[in-house]
């Protein structure tokens, strides 16, 4: 009986220092960030409760692109956060970035249920430009951190995280399906995006932190637990992919949703198996350095387009590291092959329109990943939080310029041209459309002319960067593998293992 119980009492202490050991780590750090950021991609989502703001508010066509115009500057825009986040630790950001969410649609929602007086338009820009900043406040409290727990392979770690925020609005949208159905009225979306981001980042808060390991890294391991995390990433993609197809083709009744929401979940919490490989790896190996005293040794629809860019551009771009190649050539690179797509588009080539879909969705993907990738390696990780968040400030202003100013303006132009041919008139009211080649062939043109001067200017970047890539741009994050440094929770408190 004494032996059996103390084999109990012997099992339990290490099923508690196991679980402890899993919680406590790098690779369950790197799961709950994940999981953060496949709830946070509310302002992906716009479309699916725009039209109820729409009627319900009595808002037209114009004021509501002028809330997607302040919906998409206050996801964009998030210096602040970087700011806050050089003083305070990341569940501070987080904690924050739960309430804005809260607060933004949770007064949107009251004000579309007619629960408090109908608000004026700058009153509900304000609203939506809060609840998206939540966005901001995600991004910078779970993706830096872990890309300071996992240097080296930066490449992949944000392309993968930045999937996940592209991913987390096809599954917001399949979930809110499995608990609505196809109501989309105010009482469901909208609340919904209100209380569940802000509810799973306070959940998570506390387990995202940066983790200071000194010595010897285990790049290889941290490549094949990325790698896996990969191949879920683009499955979990490809079956959201397929469920929309088929939604848009066949009836789902809310079983029907149901079932797939399921899988989806299940695909999003399959990494933590890969968690508990890498912590039994290290158990095990701990284990058997005590018993040798060996020395230690010296990781919605359009959102789905772009996740392979995403992800597959950060991998090759850090196989290519291997061999000296700037990561700028790899952005250049996509830059010229999107100048193409376009022009696919503006000159109406055959099956153009597929190919440029596809070839655009992969590009602007594999443009997120290299831009932040480059800022992180050319300035360092100490003020990463700020730097991060300056390299998403010229998307609202590009958005502005070649959506509304050159797009939009050049759209109702030729609208115009081709209603004053068929009507002389046009009555009061009445819808301005376009039709045909010509309605966004000049835009595209712009667009294309623009990129490729980018891509130019991108060469002056590779030819001064050249030099710096040459070198081993990792060596500083690789010390003395005799002392081993591990910082916990806000980093103020630290522990030396020898």
């Amino acid at each position: 009986m004494a032996i059996g119980s103390s084999r109990f009492e012997g099992g339990c202490k290490k099923a508690r220092s196991f679980t402890l050991q899993l919680l406590a780590g790098r690779f369950f750090m790197a799961f709950t960030t994940i999981i953060i950021l496949s709830f946070i991609g509310t302002s992906y989502i716009f479309g699916l409760y725009s039209g109820e703001i729409k009627t319900t508010l009595g808002y037209d066509q114009a004021t509501l692109n002028l809330l997607s115009f302040f919906k998409d500057l206050g996801a964009n825009v998030s210096v602040h956060t970087g700011l806050i986040m050089e003083v305070a630790p990341p569940w501070v950001i987080l904690s924050l970035g739960a309430v804005v969410n809260f607060f933004g649609y949770f007064m949107i929602w009251l004000s579309v249920t007619h629960k408090i007086f109908r608000p004026p338009v700058w009153l509900m820009c304000l609203y939506i430009t809060i609840g998206a900043n939540s966005l901001g406040f995600a991004n910078t409290g779970a993706i830096v951190p872990c890309i300071k727990n996992f240097p080296e392979n930066r490449g992949v770690v944000i392309g993968i995280l930045k999937s996940y925020i592209g991913l987390g609005g096809a599954v917001m949208a399949q979930l809110y399906h499995a608990l609505y159905g196809n109501d989309t009225t105010a009482d469901g979306v909208i609340l919904l995006i209100a209380w569940l981001p802000a509810l799973i980042l306070l959940l998570f808060a506390f387990s995202v932190r940066v983790l200071k390991f000194a010595g010897h890294r285990q790049i290889k391991r941290e490549k094949k637990f990325f790698n896996g995390i990969l191949y879920i990433s683009l499955a979990l993609a490809g079956f959201i992919l397929v469920m929309i197809i088929v939604q848009k083709q066949v009836e789902f009744s809310k079983t029907g949703y149901g079932m797939s929401c399921v899988v989806i979940m299940l695909l999003l919490v399959l990494p933590i198996s890969l968690v508990f490989r890498e912590e039994l790896y290290n158990s095990s190996k701990a284990m058997l350095e005590m018993n040798s005293n060996t020395r230690a040794p010296s990781n919605t629809l359009s959102e789905v387009k772009v996740t392979p860019g995403r992800v597959l551009g950060g991998l090759i771009s850090e196989h290519l590291l291997k061999y000296k190649w700037p990561r700028p050539a790899c952005l250049t690179v996509i830059l010229f092959t999107s100048c193409i797509a376009h022009l696919l588009i503006a000159f109406n080539a055959p099956y153009g329109l597929y190919i440029a879909s596809v070839v655009m969705a992969f590009c602007f993907g594999a443009e997120v990943t290299y831009l932040y990738s480059i800022i992180s390696e050319l300035f360092g990780l100490k003020h990463y939080a700020t730097l991060y968040n300056y390299g998403s400030l010229a998307g609202p202003l590009g958005s502005y310029i070649f959506s509304v100013r050159v797009a939009g303006h050049l759209y109702d132009k030729e609208g115009l041209r081709q209603l004053k041919v068929l009507e002389p008139t046009r009555k009061h009211g009445e819808e301005l459309k376009c039709r045909g080649v010509k309605c966004y062939q000049l835009a595209y043109i712009i667009i294309a002319a623009a990129t490729f001067f980018t891509a130019l200017v991108s060469l002056i970047l590779v030819a001064r960067t050249r030099k710096f890539y040459k070198g081993d741009i990792y060596k500083k994050f690789q010390e003395d593998e005799n002392n081993v440094t591990l910082r916990v929770g806000s980093g103020r408190k630290e522990e030396e293992i020898n």
